[in-house]
């Protein structure tokens, strides 16, 4: 690819107007410029930590494949989510600690009931989403007309 062209392609600047959507390349360009969403800073980045090349340098077929497996963790699958992604030494660590407090609780009450445990990004995401049901619920209450039964 010629360096003073990067990105062009990528970013389906080539495929809008001059080529066919059902064509197995324009559907790949269309994928990664999907996948990438404004953050090809991080693929950049995360490209070469992991992968050791340059993201700009890779073939639309390799990086589709490459981003999707990106490690849980990286700059771009934590930036796609509003909390972050642990890493698997940090859940691993996590859930040594949850042990340990487990084990803490077991000794000073008889049972592992009401332990301490490690916020998560994960569990911020689901309490994020529990509030928003609740809210949503509570509008459709107030909006609804009641009558006497």
């Amino acid at each position: 690819m010629h360096r003073g062209r990067r990105g062009l392609r990528r970013r389906g600047v080539r495929v809008r107007g001059s080529c066919d959507y059902r064509e197995p390349r324009a559907k790949k360009l269309l994928t990664l410029a999907a996948l990438e969403e404004g953050r090809a800073r991080e693929l950049r980045h995360d490209f070469r930590r992991y992968y050791g090349v340059a993201y700009d340098d890779v073939p639309t077929d390799e990086a589709v494949d490459l981003v999707m497996t990106l490690p849980r963790g990286s700059l771009w699958r934590s930036s796609r989510r509003p909390y972050g992604e642990w890493t698997e030494a940090e859940e691993l660590a996590a859930n040594v600690v949850d042990s340990i407090n487990r084990l803490i609780q077991l000794h000073a009450t008889g049972s592992t009931e009401h332990a301490q445990r490690t916020v998560r990004p994960s569990m911020l995401e689901e309490a994020e989403a529990e509030r928003e049901r609740a809210r949503r619920a509570k509008e459709k209450i107030m909006g609804t007309t009641w009558e006497e039964a």
